[in-house]
């Protein structure tokens, strides 16, 4: 079977005499820099859909984002019943780094409207009195589900 190390022993000379010849030419070897860096997204609680700018990425939190170019990029998150603080973050890359950028998320309180026919009925919310009367709008309630109840003397409520 034939060896290859003189073929290799071949090749390098040829490209020590090639590059040799580059230098004494005076064409100097290209240098590359690295223009791009990353941004890790992270949000509390995790699972938020990143933006960036205004593009939707597809990841959700925590997550990196490649290939940024050096400079400034806004970086904003969104979860169906939270609101982000803050609401956005321009995030400085710098070339071959990690920048970071970390979102807290608060759950949107949730409100309700109670109406009745006659008005006036007291409003019941999970077997506490509210103190209101109908219409009214109760503000301020935790996101899910609620038990209402209306009353009103002289009256049956329907539905129940």
């Amino acid at each position: 079977m034939p060896s290859t190390r003189p073929f290799l022993a071949v090749c390098s000379a040829l490209l020590a005499l090639v590059a040799g010849l580059l230098v004494s030419c005076g064409v100097e070897e290209p240098i590359f820099e690295l223009t791009t860096g990353s941004i890790t997204v992270e949000s509390t609680p995790a699972g938020a859909n990143i933006l960036w700018g205004d593009v939707d990425t597809d990841l959700r939190t925590p997550a990196t984002l490649t290939l940024a170019d050096v400079g400034e990029h806004d970086i904003s998150v969104s979860l169906d019943g939270y609101t982000a603080d803050p609401e956005f973050l321009v995030v400085a890359v710098a070339a071959g780094e990690t920048s970071l950028a970390q979102f807290a998320l608060s759950e949107i309180p949730g409100s309700l409207v109670v109406e009745s026919t006659p008005e006036g009925a007291l409003v019941y919310l999970d077997d506490q009195d509210t103190g209101e009367r109908t219409p009214a709008t109760l503000t301020g309630l935790d996101v899910g589900d609620h038990e209402v109840k209306v009353a009103l003397t002289g009256y049956t409520a329907d539905p129940e």
